[in-house]
């Protein structure tokens, strides 16, 4: 007499579950990663003109930016700061046609953001005596 083991339906073998968990988890961690500069780069062409304007007192325009994860860079482009409110016909505070930051890895270790390099493009400031 031999012993053999019963034939399981296919529903109650154990399936072997982990390779496709590890390729759904690779495959979203991929999606983030290609996502968030996309992500930042559409809060921060949102968020940075209004927040800017707020504090200084003057409209800021901004046409572009760009985020490289990688690179730990931020690029933007066309930063303008208006004249203040109730002088139209004053020429504007400060023109910028590129303006790139480069974070160091050692923003990580200091949890703040520590600059590597600092360009500033074709900078035109005009002062004002208020």
């Amino acid at each position: 007499m031999s012993s053999t083991a019963p034939d399981l339906p296919e529903a109650d073998r154990p399936r072997r579950r982990w390779p496709w968990l590890l390729g759904g988890l690779v495959l979203l961690a991929l999606a983030t990663v290609a996502g968030l500069p996309w992500l930042l780069q559409t809060l921060l062409m949102d968020q940075l003109p209004s927040r800017l304007s707020q504090a200084l007192g003057r409209p800021v325009a901004l046409q572009a930016v760009q985020v490289g994860l990688w690179q730990r860079e931020l690029t933007l482009t066309g930063l303008q700061i208006g004249p203040a409110a109730g002088r139209a016909a004053a020429p504007p505070l400060l023109v910028l046609p590129r303006l790139r930051l480069q974070l160091s890895l050692q923003s990580l270790r200091h949890r703040a953001p520590v600059l590597e390099a600092l360009q500033l493009d074709g900078l035109q400031l005009n002062l004002a005596r208020s």
